[in-house]
């Protein structure tokens, strides 16, 4: 029987090693064996039972024994997908032994977003437990004890409740053993649900004709049918002067007594007498806005939609058919029932970068600085390449304005030409704008943005597109350095001695550079720290032989440009244009 190891996403106690010779204060692992028919790798995240109840974890390591007698079985997939890389899983492990923290937390960095999630348990007095009236005969049961009774009568009160809800109503968070004591002398049901995911891909309806325009016509001039027959009615009995006969008055309109008895319970028409007489009882503009309205389409009703889709050349969304139309989807859902139009659900990609062009740009001429400096990093390249071995990490040391953002451009391309993939870091996000204009000019289409202002939606779809290979590039801040690129090829931190890589104000504390420097181990990526300033124990390792030293000591040459007076350019036959673009007064 095949096993799997995995660490559990909740805090634990230390516990015993499972792992010969690794400390057990870092150990948070368990051994569950692989049902028939469940399809387990390692970075799969799982629901598995955990003593009563049932949690959160991710495979990290599949086995054909276990250390221990009896397992108990994966109760399933959460993704079924893996949502670690497979270097991601060393890189936890070596991460939990660095900054001395448990496995699961080390884990739990490199997580999708809002991945976290508990199953809610829902308890509720059985229907023996509720109160029964005076003198009903009841069945003995063994005596509560106070703190039984206690949480009973609060079950009582409250009705079905989260057991975490029972916790707080009660002001005790250990009331979970008289719960299943309870339940055991069958006065407590108790269930467990899962909970929907917190974040899930967005979808849209949309919808279409599905019929040819012969049909579509017939059908809105059967809808439209009732709306002109009450039309004939209100115009008729104007013409007569307010009153007819109803059999008259039928004949006439051509229409049958319960078009007149619905005008008539919208207080448009009164009936009344033997034989019945209709007789207008709302004013003349009132019963002529009528008119005017029966006789066109109803706003919200299926002949409004139908009219508004033959409209469309193309699938369109519902909610511009609520829009235009006023209808609700019950109305669509009926035309969909009938045969008439099509409904269909698309995922839709919430893009943080929607709205935005970057013109395409094509690479600078280099310095020679700028020329030296790619040079030894292209033969890392390709040392890299040949030999398959992890290159020693790049320090570009370059003052302000020399270049270095090009450096890591073309560095960059030379590495998605080899179809790998690369992530770039910021020290802040405020400084994630520009350098997302400067990449994705270059690579257009192909950039993923990754932090933590962008809503829990953009994040999750930024995060799957990056897990499923669809982009190369991912640009962000300090957590964007766990994103799970299949083929990571570069890291680049800008501005590498920046403080703001180091996550501090909640643990696991780790070092953003730190983790760059072991992904490259991993996976043999090459990493560029560019820098004005680079950190002192960043240079030191540089001067030791341990980084490779590229130095950029002069700043690109500035574009030319000039200051114009409006005073300097009277009678110039510019001078409107200039000062309209430069916003100064004519």
């Amino acid at each position: 029987m095949p096993y799997a190891e995995i660490v559990i996403n909740l805090p634990l106690q230390p516990g015993k090693a499972a792992v010969p010779g690794e400390p057990s204060r870092l150990v948070a692992t368990f051994h569950y064996s692989i049902p028939p028919g469940l399809t387990v790798q390692p970075g799969h995240l799982v629901w598995v039972p955990f003593g009563a109840r049932l949690v959160q974890g991710v495979v990290i390591a599949l086995s054909a024994t276990s250390p221990v007698a009896e397992t108990k079985d994966i109760y399933s997939l959460i993704d079924p997908q893996p949502v670690l890389a497979p270097y991601q899983i060393p890189l936890a492990r070596w991460l939990s032994q660095h900054y001395l923290c448990s496995l699961g937390e080390a884990v739990g960095l490199l997580l999708p977003p809002a991945a976290s999630q508990r199953v809610i348990t829902w308890v509720a007095p059985c229907p023996s437990a509720t109160p029964v009236p005076p003198g009903t005969p009841v069945t003995p049961v063994a005596p509560l004890t106070p703190k039984q009774q206690t949480v009973l009568d609060l079950l009582r009160t409250l009705g079905k409740v989260p057991l975490d809800d029972l916790k707080r109503a009660a002001k005790s968070a250990s009331i979970g053993s008289v719960v299943e004591q309870l339940v055991r002398k069958g006065l407590v049901s108790k269930v467990t649900e899962m909970p929907p995911p917190r974040v899930r891909p967005k979808t849209v309806r949309r919808t279409w004709l599905s019929v040819d325009t012969a049909l579509v016509e017939a059908e809105i001039a059967r809808l439209r049918a009732p709306w002109r027959k009450r039309a004939r009615v209100l115009e008729t009995l104007q013409a007569a002067g307010g009153t007819m006969e109803l059999a008259a008055l039928c004949t006439q309109a051509d229409c049958t007594t319960a078009t007149v008895r619905t005008l008539a319970e919208h207080g448009l028409v009164r009936l009344a007498g033997r034989p019945a007489i209709a007789t207008l009882v709302a004013d003349a503009a009132s019963v002529t806005q009528s008119i005017q309205e029966y006789q066109q389409l109803p706003r919200g009703g299926q002949a409004k939609v139908l009219e508004a889709l033959a409209g469309y050349t193309a699938p369109v969304d519902l909610s511009e058919v609520y829009k235009a139309t006023g209808a609700s989807f019950p109305a669509i859902q009926r035309l969909a029932e009938k045969g008439l139009v099509r409904i269909e659900e698309r995922e839709v990609r919430r893009d943080p970068l929607a709205g935005r062009v970057f013109p395409v740009t094509q690479p600078p001429t280099f310095t020679p600085a700028q020329e030296r400096a790619w040079q030894a990093i292209r033969q890392a390249i390709e040392e890299q390449g040949s030999r398959g071995a992890c290159p020693p990490a790049h320090l570009l040391h370059g003052v302000t304005g020399s270049g270095k953002t090009e450096i890591y451009l073309r560095t960059l391309a030379e590495i998605l030409s080899q179809g790998k993939q690369a992530i770039v870091l910021v020290p802040e996000i405020a400084l994630t704008p520009q350098t997302i204009h400067r990449f994705a000019s270059r690579f257009p289409g192909n950039v993923a943005v990754l932090h933590s202002k962008l809503s829990l939606g953009e994040q999750f779809d930024e995060w799957r597109r990056i897990r499923d290979g669809q982009v190369d590039v991912v640009i962000g801040s300090r957590s964007a350095i766990f994103a799970p690129l299949p083929r990571l090829g570069l890291l680049v931190l800008d501005e590498e001695h920046e403080w703001t890589y180091k996550q501090t104000d909640q643990a696991p504390r780790y070092h953003a550079r730190d983790l760059a420097l072991k992904l490259a181990e991993l996976t043999g990526a090459l990493v560029v720290l560019g820098s004005a300033t680079p950190d002192v124990g960043s240079y030191y390792r540089a001067e030791r032989g341990e980084f490779t030293l590229l130095e950029l000591p002069e700043r690109v040459p500035s574009p030319q440009f000039a200051v114009l007076s409006p005073q300097s350019q009277i009678g110039s036959s510019d001078l409107g244009l200039r000062t309209k673009d430069y916003g100064l007064p004519p």
